[in-house]
């Protein structure tokens, strides 16, 4: 059985960023509810309200960066958690590594241009839709 991707969250400190993947989803995927959380501060709060079902996850963010957001999440959720995916614009393979090793559920380098963002959340809808929120819901 699978569940549908009804609400998402971007968690980002770059407006810019959060423009181009705003419109990417306003576009790409318009059935999704998309809302974005600008900064750290407060992002763990606001999931933890609970009709998140995905949550895309900066690291590089000042005051508390992607990882500790998501140490706090899956260390204060009860009663579940949503799929957390890392998107970032680091490839490095320690940040890979930590993030999993965190609890992330997927890790993506932010593309770099509008095509690209679209294709990627084309390919992020499709997957999570159909594969991964069923193994949380």
């Amino acid at each position: 059985m699978t569940r549908k991707m009804d609400r998402l969250l971007l968690v980002d400190d770059d407006a810019m960023d959060i423009r181009l993947i705003s419109r990417s989803f306003a576009k790409t995927a318009p059935e999704i509810s998309f809302e974005t959380h600008l900064g750290s501060a407060g992002a763990s709060e606001r999931v933890q309200e609970g009709d998140i079902d995905l949550v895309l996850l900066d690291i590089n963010m000042p005051g508390l960066n992607g990882f500790e957001v998501l140490e706090q999440l899956r260390d204060k959720r009860e009663g579940g958690y949503p799929a957390v995916v890392m998107l970032t614009t680091s490839d490095n393979d320690s940040d890979v590594k930590r993030a999993f090793d965190s609890g992330a559920n997927a890790y993506l380098v932010k593309p770099s241009s509008q095509d690209g963002m679209r294709e990627l959340v084309t390919s992020l809808r499709d997957f999570w839709a159909s594969h991964a929120l069923a193994a949380n819901g």
